[in-house]
């Protein structure tokens, strides 16, 4: 039970890693969508409150994930 607990944190924190990057480039993009005009600028604050939330949750995950990788030492 404990190999799969470090194995699963271990798997949370690539994971979080890959959402970072992944909220960066949403970011970046729909900013880019924003100034060429594609899309609106009231659904901008929804969407980049959105990417921001799902990336915070990736960090609390993240940290509960090393805790239990320091716990197991």
């Amino acid at each position: 039970m404990a190999t799969l607990n470090m194995d699963t944190a271990r798997e949370v924190l690539d994971i979080e890693n890959k959402v970072d990057a992944m909220e960066k480039e949403f970011r970046y993009n729909h900013i880019d969508r924003l100034n060429c005009k594609e899309c609106m600028a009231e659904s901008a604050v929804i969407f980049l409150d959105a990417i921001s939330n799902l990336e915070r949750i990736t960090d609390h995950s993240a940290n509960i994930a090393l805790m239990v990788l320091d716990r197991e030492k």
